[in-house]
């Protein structure tokens, strides 16, 4: 009978003793709710991912800039799409020499490899109708040996194989216009800057300026330098498709 005691026996001192203790408790609960918030990411809309992907995009773009002050995102943003459409081009035309200063080695020698067995088979891949929806930077990694970017490109085109031994019928695919996405990586040297005033288009070997004139090897016929080692500049070196992408 201890309790009852000194909360309601002895007069109004126990009342006011059961206040006493009732402050107390809340003000221990009231120091515990704020030493310990609520963690809003527990709460947070499903986009909150996201939300910090392009914070660290935009800090890493940052770091990228502040090793490299001619770097522009708009104009690397246009150069991935000129890119786009001259590979899509020379795909088609199972021919890559016109676009191959934007091909590092590695993905030059795996797309000539299919589209030797595509002429071999008589195969032509077709995209017509091919526009770009939308251009963003994803991902960007910089080092002293090497600087990556890699971009999101949604797409879309009529995407369809034909037998070009029997006036081009369709084989493959649909010429109904389907949306993609594509995540297409690009890469150079960690000591490359780009330089003032450089375009979109690659019209000129980025080491000595002569127009551009490179062999199958990506070699300039005038300096005789390597430009598609990514030493002068970005060149494609990965397409990763949507539902391969990882981040």
């Amino acid at each position: 009978m201890l309790l009852p005691f000194l909360f309601f026996g002895g007069g109004g001192g126990g009342f006011f003793f059961f206040l006493f203790i009732l402050f107390a408790l809340w003000q221990v609960y009231r120091r515990m709710s704020i030493g310990n918030p609520m963690q809003a990411s527990n709460y947070g809309p499903a986009y909150a991912p996201m939300a910090q992907m392009r914070s660290t995009v935009t800090e890493d773009l940052a770091a990228l800039q502040a090793k490299d002050p001619n770097f522009n995102q708009q104009m690397f943003l246009d150069r991935a799409q000129a890119a786009f459409f001259a590979l899509q081009k020379a795909w088609m035309d199972r021919n890559l020499e016109p676009a191959r200063v934007y091909m590092s080695d590695g993905i030059y020698h795996r797309w000539k490899t299919q589209i030797d067995a595509m002429i071999a088979a008589h195969k032509k891949n077709m995209l017509d109708n091919l526009v770009i929806g939308g251009v963003q930077i994803v991902k960007v990694q910089t080092d002293p040996n090497f600087d990556t970017i890699t971009v999101r490109i949604d797409a879309s085109a009529a995407d369809y194989e034909v037998d070009d031994t029997t006036a081009n019928k369709v084989i493959y695919g649909s010429r109904q216009n389907q949306n993609f996405t594509e995540y297409w990586t690009f890469i150079r040297s960690g000591s490359a800057r780009t330089k003032a005033g450089e375009g979109a288009e690659v019209t000129q070997c980025p080491n000595c300026g002569a127009p551009l004139s490179i062999n199958e090897s990506g070699v300039c016929n005038y300096c005789k330098a390597t430009v598609t080692s990514g030493q002068f500049g970005w060149v494609l070196d990965n397409i990763t498709q949507a539902s391969e992408w990882q981040g």
